[in-house]
């Protein structure tokens, strides 16, 4: 689990992402994309997303919980975002 240090050291940052299954190649895929920030991913389409993933060969990762997730963090929703991210890893949500 993150320390609210570490959160806020990422706050904007998606790639190296506090976001539970976001990984470097998916976070390149949605950079180049334009989704460059927390609130960005926050505020973005599922199915652009998830259509982002596929043209970048990574049709088998689930973004669902990502704009949730970001958006905790961009509205800096530490002890929400820690109970969902336990409940995302717990409940084996990674995608």
């Amino acid at each position: 689990a993150l320390s609210r240090n570490e959160v806020l050291t990422e706050r904007t940052d998606i790639i190296g992402s506090a976001i539970l299954g976001l990984t470097a190649p998916c976070a390149d895929a949605i950079t180049a994309r334009g989704v460059s920030s927390w609130w960005v991913l926050a505020n973005c389409d599922l199915d652009v997303l998830r259509g982002t993933l596929a043209a970048a060969g990574l049709a088998s990762i689930d973004p669902s919980t990502w704009p949730h997730q970001a958006r905790l963090l961009s509205l800096a929703q530490w002890d929400r975002f820690k109970t969902f991210a336990d409940t995302i890893r717990r409940e084996g949500l990674l995608g």
